[in-house]
């Protein structure tokens, strides 16, 4: 989950880079959409930081860690809190039901470093919002990040276009990074269970029968 949401937002802008230039305005538009925090308390926020930076460091430092459980909102606390995750905030949330993960995105395109040239100047000054739905698992030892369906600026692309899209795994260049490649090393299994996401290490009781 550190990377979902931006791995699926540099995977609808590439979406968008790759349309021809008279489609760069239907996908994108000029105001940002205001992605709200959670409303968890200071308490709340900082047991959600302190829990999540204790299994960052015991899987780093070679440690057993529990199985870490999130709920959507604890997550949502971690994108809008945590100095990992600062450049999300206010950009990107996630909701959790019926065994997929959902996100909210609204992208700045300059920020992110978009080929221009290859779209002009329709998109410059212009924000990326996007809706996904995602399934996230893995398997054979790799993580597994599947799109579902996704909106872009209120539009959803064709089912044509849906069908290739849902057959590409998001991660599947994950070993090309080595620190993600080393984090995920470490996990036996991601399992997404009501409204909470399950991370678990290598080792770690907890693991379904």
């Amino acid at each position: 989950m550190l990377v979902v949401c931006l791995v699926a937002g540099f995977f609808l802008v590439r979406f968008v880079s790759n349309k021809a230039q008279e489609l760069a305005v239907q996908y994108t538009s000029e105001e940002q959409v205001e992605i709200l925090p959670p409303a968890l308390t200071a308490q709340e926020t900082n047991s959600v930081v302190v829990r999540f930076d204790a299994f960052r460091d015991a899987l780093a430092s070679g440690q057993q860690p529990p199985v870490l459980e999130l709920t959507d909102e604890e997550i949502n606390t971690l994108i809008f809190h945590h100095p990992d995750f600062q450049d999300l905030a206010g950009k990107a949330r996630v909701a959790i039901e019926n065994g997929q993960v959902a996100s909210e995105v609204s992208l700045d395109i300059d920020a992110l470093g978009v080929p221009i040239p290859l779209i002009g100047d329709a998109v410059k000054d212009r924000f990326f919002n996007g809706e996904i739905a995602l399934t996230i698992g893995m398997v054979g030892g790799r993580p597994v990040v599947n799109l579902e369906d996704v909106s872009v600026n209120g539009v959803t692309p064709p089912e044509t276009v849906m069908a290739e899209l849902r057959k590409e795994n998001l991660l599947q260049d994950y070993d090309q990074d080595p620190e993600m490649k080393a984090f995920f090393d470490k996990i036996e299994a991601i399992e997404v269970e009501g409204n909470q996401l399950r991370i678990v290490p290598k080792g770690a009781s907890g693991l379904p029968e």
